[in-house]
């Protein structure tokens, strides 16, 4: 904890400092910090909330359609952080695919409103080739235009043979 307190910098939030699922400790060290904590392997599935909703104002969860296994159960997370008061950042892996980014923006569309940041649509930045054509990634200045592949059949998601 005293090495983040020396860091002569402002957080926003911090990533999930401690061991996943230390709920307490992580709960500590945002009070120390006086900034939420980001949980990320911690939350996994919307069961999950009771061990650390009732103070929504620690904590901000970021969800990935890869790491909670599908855009049903993220949209059950995204449902529930939204219910208690917890914001998001819909997150990505390096090296995901278009496929997995699109789904993303639809859950940060439905969730605009407690969505923090989001994160993804690398697409050929960090793969050789996605499955996707065009792939769905940023462009200049870190933008994604979602009006280049919203109105393609397959909402941009095309195969690539």
């Amino acid at each position: 904890m005293s090495y983040l307190q020396q860091l002569e910098v402002q957080f926003v939030a911090v990533e999930e400092p401690l061991q996943v699922g230390d709920y307490e400790r992580c709960r500590s060290v945002s009070k120390k910090c006086g900034v939420p904590i980001i949980l990320d392997e911690s939350v996994i599935r919307a069961e999950q909330f009771p061990l650390f909703a009732e103070d929504p104002g620690r904590w901000i969860i970021n969800i990935r359609v890869s790491k909670m296994g599908g855009i049903m159960r993220v949209l059950a997370v995204a449902a529930r952080a939204k219910a208690c008061g917890i914001p998001i950042v819909v997150g990505a892996q390096v090296g995901e695919t278009s496929i997995l980014t699109r789904a993303a923006l639809a859950v940060a569309d439905q969730y605009w409103g407690i969505v923090m940041a989001q994160e993804g649509a690398f697409g050929t930045h960090l793969l050789e080739y996605d499955l996707c054509d065009p792939p769905v990634m940023f462009g200049q200045g870190g933008c994604l235009n979602s009006l280049s592949f919203s109105t393609c059949p397959g909402l941009g998601l095309a195969y690539v043979q």
